[in-house]
């Protein structure tokens, strides 16, 4: 692969910074999410210490990392910094922004437009490299061309690791940009979270861990990339020391309000290795000393995982949900009969409680909220019906995976029945379980709840109450996964992680009372009001009742963290 900019007579074009050049849709397609100056100037000058540095970026993109290095270069006293600057990118428009940023004649020979994956530090004129600095690309696996899968299996084949078939293609960048540091060399990374908290991240972290002196991941609350159409919240690994002895054997997290404490970090580097860790396991948003409380208080008497007593299945999956699922005006509008509709659980915005009555469903359909679905039998033959399933478009259905994998196209119910509950699995204000007392069914915006045979009523009520505790709402904060919108995601087999206190000696008259005042500060928008009653009910035990101000506490700085 020869330069890109190798041999060219102009490199003078002025790029297009339009939609037509970069717009969102372009940038996912290729999992490029452009940094702001700011940090990539705070990792440059953390990574970059002599003026003979060498610096590589394996996807520059819109190269505020280059822009960045020059700066800190040139700070530095080198007075052709671009000649210690590498680089790939496999867009052709990052090309153009590198004309603008980089003088063209001392980068012939420094910059190649191919997949980072492919690079070699042959290619590299200079050698091996003081600094791999930059912001990898996100693409989960099941998008990868082809090719992608051929080189990624490539990449940890050579480095001896064994990654999780569903590993993002940042993971393998990591991996191979080890090849390209010289003894000593620096580390100064964009990643996102799930770097800390991903099943596959774990060999990358061991993999870190064991070839550099120090190691740090700073988990970032602000939101860097909210705007280039993300849910990724943001990492920014540090590791320095490449090929030395290990000063410690855990990457050190610590979480950072913004990009102004991260600067100010930088500035005042090193930081003491050996300080209590900061940040609790996982995404790197709950203290450490919270985090320990919680999972001390976890070990008591009474302390239930969900799994010891539910199922939890994903919603009804429709394939198209504003297809299949429209208010009761919308189906009128449409000609199509009640016979052909069913009432199902509309958003949880408009389930507010934690039980779903008959009451609520009549209150949904004549405030004409979204919770009607079509309901097809197997051979429609009323001719309106007919009418409407023939307005999807052909070659939309025949694209469609779900549709293709179901006998009949449009019918999408399923054999697990009706749920004895709902669980809410994204939210801002963490999850709720909501008893299913109208016995309907849900489509994937919720997951479903199948209590198992030997849980009754009284203890489903019980479970619900403790699922909005303080306690259980910071399980699911540290089990979590906090997105870029700020909110908290949890998968099935998270939920079943939650653990709930169920003490045996509440009595059914007062398991009631609490309910229904739970239930009813929840529908009059009291959040905060229906965890404290949850709190008073369920934790007055001493142990408990004295813990509740730190659980507090620590509920609050994480939620903050997430939620911006």
């Amino acid at each position: 692969m020869s330069s890109m900019l190798e041999n060219e007579a102009d490199l003078g074009i002025k790029p297009d910074f339009g939609v037509k050049s970069h717009d969102i849709g372009h940038r996912k397609k290729i999992g490029a999410f452009y940094t702001p100056l700011s940090v990539s100037t705070a990792l440059s000058n953390w990574g970059i210490r002599l003026p003979t540095d060498l610096v590589l970026e394996p996807c520059f993109g819109g190269c505020t990392f280059l822009e960045a290095a020059v700066a800190r270069l040139r700070g530095l006293g080198n007075t052709t910094p671009e000649a210690n600057l590498y680089g790939c990118d496999i867009d052709p428009l990052a090309f153009s922004y590198l004309r603008t940023r980089v003088k063209p004649a001392t980068i012939a020979g420094h910059f190649f437009q191919q997949d980072f994956l492919d690079y070699s530090p042959g290619q590299c004129s200079a050698g091996k490299m003081d600094l791999v600095i930059g912001n990898p690309p996100y693409i989960r696996h099941s998008n990868f061309s082809a090719k992608q899968k051929e080189t990624a299996a490539q990449t940890i084949n050579a480095a001896g690791v064994s990654l999780h078939g569903k590993a993002n293609l940042w993971a393998y960048f990591v991996v191979h940009a080890l090849q390209f540091l010289k003894p000593g060399g620096r580390l100064a990374l964009v990643l996102p979270g799930s770097f800390l908290y991903a099943d596959y991240s774990a060999a990358i972290r061991q993999l870190i861990r064991s070839k550099f002196e120090r190691v740090m991941a700073f988990t970032l609350a602000e939101r860097l990339f909210l705007t280039e159409g993300t849910e990724e919240t943001t990492v920014i690994l540090l590791a320095e020391g490449f090929g030395k002895l290990a000063l410690s054997d855990r990457v050190m997290v610590q979480c950072l309000e913004s990009t102004k404490e991260l600067t100010s970090l930088m500035d005042n580097w090193p930081v003491d290795i050996n300080v209590q860790e900061v940040a609790y396991p996982g995404h790197g948003l709950v203290p450490a000393d919270v985090g320990k409380l919680h999972q001390s208080l976890a070990s008591l008497p009474d302390m239930h995982s969900l799994s010891d007593l539910a199922s939890v299945r994903i919603g009804l999956v429709t394939g198209d949900t504003p297809y299949f699922v429209k208010s009761r005006s919308e189906w009128r509008r449409h000609k199509i009969e009640n016979c052909h509709l069913k009432y199902i659980m509309p958003l949880s915005q408009y389930v507010s409680g934690i039980a779903i009555s008959l009451d609520d469903c009549r209150h949904h359909t004549k405030d004409d909220v979204r919770c009607m679905a079509l309901w097809t039998p197997s051979a429609p033959r009323n001719k309106l019906l007919v009418e409407y399933l023939s307005t999807y478009p052909k070659d939309k259905k025949d694209k469609n995976s779900t549709f293709r994998r179901r006998p009949i196209w449009h019918q999408f119910r399923d054999a697990h029945g009706t749920p004895d509950a709902f669980f809410v699995f994204m939210t801002d204000l963490g999850p709720r379980i909501i008893l299913n007392s109208a016995e309907v069914n849900s489509t994937n915006s919720m997951y479903r709840v199948y209590f198992h045979d030997e849980v009754t009523t009284t203890q489903m009520k019980l479970i619900a109450l403790s699922m909005y505790t303080t306690f259980t709402q910071l399980a699911a904060e540290i089990i979590g996964h906090p997105r870029g919108s700020g909110a908290l995601k949890l998968e099935p087999s998270s939920a079943l992680k939650l653990t709930l206190f169920l003490p045996k000696n509440r009595s059914l008259t007062d398991i009631n009372v609490a309910f229904n005042m739970v239930n009813e500060r929840l529908r009059q928008g009291d959040a905060a009001g229906a965890r404290l009653c949850a709190d008073a009910f369920l934790f007055n035990d001493a142990e408990l009742a004295a813990a509740l101000p730190v659980l507090h506490s620590g509920l609050q700085t994480v939620r903050s963290r997430r939620i911006r």
